[in-house]
């Protein structure tokens, strides 16, 4: 039974997958004048078949693993296009509007992507709190003097010319271990350097500094993360805190977890 689940499971959302990436061609060719002639989800024998009023064919086929978007185009010997439809067909599209239907697609699965995770946040995700482990002896948390307990509550990015004992500005807050792992990725792959807000188990706050100098180097062997020092402590899953976002918060961070940068700040509260 399990099994059967799992699979409808794969289907559905495959189907869901296709259907959004085929939806994202099918948008982007009506809006650049293009003629859809077909759009279809899933392969084989039609199930259901739905004329539209701009002759474009809806089809639900039996095999629900896929689907394509069908254009007047040229190109295809199939068909035949009559002069007045050439303004409708692909291959008389200017390259920009070619290069968008094309890219379409892709872009359509992303948008998707961010708002399911969006409203994943909205609803409520468990995250795994950022409190640190003992830190590696040779790493450089332990050397800027991060001990087990410690709490990361806030980050900073450090300018390459900014004093490292003089903070300035505010601190992004850090939510969870995940949205650090992602930040401290991304430092390490950048050389960027850093400060991180810290709450000791005894409740003071303080900061610490990663320069550019001491951060480690990124090589295929190792793993940046224990050369930096900065690990998760396990913790018990009835401690976990629930990640609840706004709207607005939700879509900057999940953005931000599809790993494309496009929001570089995990907006304030």
């Amino acid at each position: 039974m399990q099994a059967l689940i799992t699979l409808a499971a794969f289907i559905a959302t495959l189907g869901l997958l296709v259907s959004f990436h085929e939806f994202g061609h099918f948008l982007a060719a009506r809006c650049c004048g293009v003629r859809v002639l077909r759009f279809a989800v899933g392969f084989g024998k039609p199930i259901v078949t739905y004329h539209a009023k701009n002759k474009t064919e809806w089809v639900l086929a039996s095999i629900p693993l896929g689907g394509y978007v069908k254009l007047l185009d040229g190109r295809d010997a199939q068909q035949k296009i009559t002069p007045e439809e050439e303004l409708q067909s692909f291959d008389k599209k200017p390259l920009w509007q070619r290069s968008l239907i094309v890219a379409a697609g892709p872009l359509a699965n992303f948008f998707l992507a961010v708002i399911l995770f969006a409203m994943i946040y909205m609803s409520g995700a468990p995250q795994l709190p950022a409190v640190l482990q003992v830190p590696p002896e040779s790493s450089v948390a332990a050397k800027v003097g991060l001990v087990e307990g410690d709490r990361v509550i806030g980050w900073q990015k450090l300018e390459a010319d900014s004093d490292p004992v003089h903070f300035s500005g505010e601190f992004d807050p850090v939510p969870s271990w995940n949205a650090l792992r992602w930040l401290l990725i991304d430092a390490v792959t950048a050389g960027d350097g850093f400060s991180l807000e810290i709450q000791a188990p005894t409740g003071g706050r303080f900061t610490k500094a990663f320069l550019v100098a001491d951060l480690p180097l990124m090589t295929p062997e190792k793993d940046p993360l224990m050369g930096l020092g900065v690990l998760p402590k396990a913790t018990p899953f009835a401690e976990w805190q629930i990640l609840q976002l706004g709207p607005l918060q939700a879509l900057f961070y999940a953005s931000q977890r599809r790993g494309y940068g496009l929001f570089p700040r995990f907006p304030p509260g």
